[in-house]
C-alpha cells in the first residue's frame, strides 16, 4: 500500500512534467544538447539558432537573453535529477518491508553515487552551484529545486521514523541535507592528485547510516 507521504512525493514528480510551448521547447533541448559537450560560458546564440532552427526573433520572445535560456536549461536539468532521486528513495521506501531492508537499500543507493564513475554528475551539481554564487535569478531558481528535493528527502526520513525504522534522535531535514552534503562533498576526492580508497569511504559512511537508521 502506497502511503501519504510516497503519493506526496511522487506528485512532486508529476509537477515536474513540462508545458512549455513548442519553440520554447525547441530550445531549451536544444540548450540541454549543447550542454552535455559544452560549458554554459562556450554557448552562443549562434549556436542555439543554428542547432535549433529557430529564428533569433523567437529565441528574445521566450527568453530574455541567452543566459536566461541557459540558466533555465540548466536548472531543467537538475530538477531531471532530483525527479530520479526523489522516485528511487520513495520506491525504496515502498518496497522495503523493514529497517534493515530500508539500510540495505540506502547502502547500494550509496555504491552507486559515490562511485568514481560518477563524478561527472558532481562536477555538474557543483559547477551550477557556482554559477547561483552571484547571480541571483539562477540562485531562486535552483534553489526552489533544491528545497523541492530536500522536502522530499525530509518527509521520507519523517515516515522511516514512524515506521520505527530511523532513530528519533536526529531530526529527519538535518538528515536530508546530510546524504546531500556527502554525496556531494565526495567532488573533493574527485579532484585531489591522490584519492582515497573507495571501500573505506563507503565504508564510512554506511556506519553513519547504521547509526541513524534503526
Amino acid at each position: 500500500m502506497i502511503s501519504a507521504t510516497q503519493r506526496k512525493m511522487r506528485g512532486a514528480v508529476q509537477r515536474r512534467a513540462p508545458t512549455e510551448q513548442p519553440t520554447k521547447e525547441k530550445l531549451l533541448k536544444t540548450a540541454l544538447n549543447l550542454l552535455e559537450t559544452h560549458f554554459p560560458e562556450d554557448i552562443t546564440g549562434e549556436m542555439l539558432l543554428e542547432h535549433s532552427g529557430v529564428s533569433r526573433g523567437s529565441l528574445y520572445h521566450h527568453f530574455v537573453d541567452v543566459s536566461d535560456l541557459l540558466e533555465l536549461a540548466l536548472v531543467r536539468k537538475f530538477s531531471t535529477q532530483v525527479d530520479a532521486n526523489i522516485e528511487s528513495l520513495s520506491n525504496l521506501m515502498s518496497a522495503s518491508q523493514s529497517a534493515d531492508q530500508m539500510y540495505d537499500g540506502l547502502c547500494a543507493i550509496t555504491d552507486i553515487t559515490q562511485a568514481p564513475e560518477n563524478k561527472r554528475s558532481r562536477f555538474v551539481r557543483a559547477r551550477l552551484i557556482g554559477f547561483a554564487e552571484e547571480n541571483d535569478r539562477l540562485l531562486e531558481r535552483l534553489g526552489a529545486e533544491q528545497k523541492r528535493l530536500t522536502d522530499a528527502l525530509t518527509e521520507l526520513f519523517a515516515a522511516a521514523q514512524e515506521r520505527g525504522w530511523m532513530n528519533k534522535a536526529f531530526n529527519p531535514n538535518t538528515a536530508a541535507l546530510f546524504i546531500q552534503a556527502y554525496t556531494l562533498g565526495r567532488v573533493i576526492d574527485d579532484i585531489s592528485i591522490d584519492h582515497i580508497d573507495q571501500d573505506s569511504w563507503n565504508d564510512l559512511i554506511k556506519r553513519v547510516i547504521k547509526l541513524v537508521f534503526c
